[in-house]
């Protein structure tokens, strides 16, 4: 379903990613092994974390809180998010797993985001990360009930519209 123009096209590994803008930006890394949790898929990304030196520039999100606790563990200093299933998957993730008690935010699907959840999230000191927002209405939307940062497929989107709130 891509176009013809991108044929051909490969995804970077991490490594690559880390080498291209490692030093340029704050990368946030899902850990995304949801069908095989008990693999050595954090071990494995922090190692390589450690070998480029980029410990400070990282932060962790992830569906799994087993995930985000094994992060903490092995890379203290890190920032993790918990990220929140939209619609009735929420439901069963509040059920069956608790998030990790020492997250620095809570990362919700953007149709699950109130003025209510800001302050709530906000007085038990989290930050709210929003994924993922691509409309320009919608950020602003967004910034203007207080989230602090959006998940986005469009950066230079992104980057205007949060430039607009957040000094």
């Amino acid at each position: 379903w891509f176009s013809s123009d991108f044929k051909g096209e490969r995804i970077p590994t991490l490594e690559e990613v880390f080498d291209a803008v490692g030093r340029k930006v704050l990368m946030n890394i899902e850990l995304t092994n949801y069908t095989t949790p008990s693999d050595p898929l954090v071990e494995r990304v922090i190692d390589l974390i450690k070998r480029k030196g980029l410990e400070d520039r990282v932060y962790f999100s992830s569906f799994l809180a087993n995930n985000l606790i094994k992060a903490r563990k092995l890379l203290p200093g890190c920032g993790i998010g918990y990220l929140i299933y939209a619609g009735p998957a929420r439901m069963l993730q509040m059920i069956f797993q608790s998030p990790p008690r020492s997250i620095d935010s809570v990362n919700p699907y953007r149709g699950s985001v109130s003025q209510r959840m800001v302050d709530h999230e906000h007085g038990l000191g989290r930050r709210l990360l929003v994924y993922t927002v691509n409309d320009a209405d919608e950020m602003r939307k967004l910034f203007k009930i207080g989230v602090d940062g959006i998940f986005t497929d469009d950066p230079l989107t992104g980057n205007k519209v949060a430039s607009e709130y957040i000094k």
